[in-house]
């Protein structure tokens, strides 16, 4: 397992967006076999509200991101002009090429000397293994500041008419890094376990499955009705469950005899809110004392919103705490846990975007793009 340990970044400032359409589970009753296993699995599950990007409104992880930061600014008084890094960590991008972080640099106008990259595919992992990422670039003396911007619309990557789309939400948060001269100790700990990528992956979007016309109208059906294409996450729950089982609490050992720590010396243990049923068992199998674990209620009050769910935790559950320490998995294929200080953060909570931006509609873009295709090409 990888150990990371950093002593001079400071989290400064952290803010949370969802967009401000919101629907309840009562959404997707129709695809579980009764009303009373229905009521069984919101109780087990703890669901309740999500935050969705719609087609009416047309955003995207960019938009919300650029929200988040606009909101960070405007709350910290941060001045754009000497940010010296965007770190973007999303799974969900707006553009194939080039990377989000690139684009939402120009809509921000920050400086062209700004630092700026995209991660992707990290999915519930995209805080902790971005802010490995963040941290480094700090320590080393290669940045003295970097915006890390953890944002999904995790929503649209199920399709409605499955029973697993009331699982998943959007948001988007940005968070403030600094060097500080002080020791400001933060650590991490990861497992990863590509190999078994066949059990959380979707298979087409990419290269190895381009979306061309013999997979444009394929919808695959389970007996339930729930709908899956191929461009759709497949996950078998059961694998994850495994992985978790097995790695959770190993990282979580290791990262407490890295950092010589015991629950007992933290204010609060948070892990990522992909439901009550997970949050209660990862608890459970690394001996978190219950009093010291935060609860499924940013889950019940937000759903599951990937890379932005362990910030959402930070801004829902943790303001006015000291040290803390995070474990997160990402699609059954890495675990990561994580030491971080949170003493000073400026933590502005979590907010609905004030305004959908006025955008082309669906057809219009399309057709400005085959404009542009013309333009350049004559």
């Amino acid at each position: 397992m990888a150990h990371c340990s950093f002593q001079h970044v400071q989290l400064k400032a952290i803010v949370s967006v969802v967009p401000p359409t919101k629907v309840d589970c009562s959404a997707s009753k129709e695809f579980f076999a009764s009303e009373q296993l229905y009521e069984r699995n919101k109780t087990v599950l703890g669901l309740g509200d999500r935050y969705v990007v719609t087609k009416e409104d047309q955003l995207t992880s960019l938009d919300l991101g650029y929200a988040a930061v606009k909101s960070l600014q405007a709350k910290a008084n941060l001045d754009l002009s000497k940010i010296e890094g965007l770190v973007v960590a999303t799974s969900t991008p707006a553009f194939l090429n080039p990377a989000d972080s690139f684009v939402l640099q120009g809509r921000l106008g920050l400086p062209a000397s700004t630092l700026c990259y995209t991660l992707t595919g990290l999915a519930c992992n995209g805080f902790l293994l971005s802010l490995i990422n963040v941290a480094s670039l700090i320590e080393s003396g290669a940045l003295k500041n970097c915006l890390l911007v953890c944002t999904d619309t995790s929503s649209t990557d199920s399709s409605e008419h499955n029973i697993h789309h009331f699982s998943f939400a959007d948001s988007a948060s940005a968070i403030l890094l600094e060097y500080t001269p002080d020791v400001h100790d933060m650590n991490f700990v990861t497992h990863t376990q590509g190999e078994l990528y066949e059990n959380f992956l979707a298979p087409a979007g990419g290269k190895h499955i381009p979306i061309e016309a013999d997979i444009v109208n394929r919808v695959e059906s389970d007996p339930k009705g729930n709908e899956w294409r191929l461009w759709d996450d497949l996950t078998d729950g059961l694998q994850v469950l495994t992985f978790v089982t097995r790695s959770m609490p190993k990282i979580m050992q290791e990262l407490l005899e890295l950092t010589q720590l015991t629950y007992d010396d933290v204010d609060m243990v948070a892990v990522n809110q992909s439901n009550a049923l997970y949050i209660r068992t990862v608890g459970q199998i690394t001996k978190v004392p219950r009093n010291k674990l935060c609860s499924a209620q940013t889950f019940t009050r937000y759903s599951n919103t990937a890379s932005g769910s362990v910030p959402l935790v930070i801004c829902d559950q943790m303001q006015g705490l000291g040290q803390c320490l995070f474990m997160s998995s990402g699609i059954g294929l890495v675990a990561a846990a994580g030491r971080i200080n949170l003493q000073g953060v400026q933590n502005f909570g979590v907010e609905v975007m004030p305004e959908i931006p006025k955008k082309r509609s669906r057809a219009e873009e399309i057709e400005y793009w085959v404009q542009r295709f013309h333009q350049i090409n004559g």
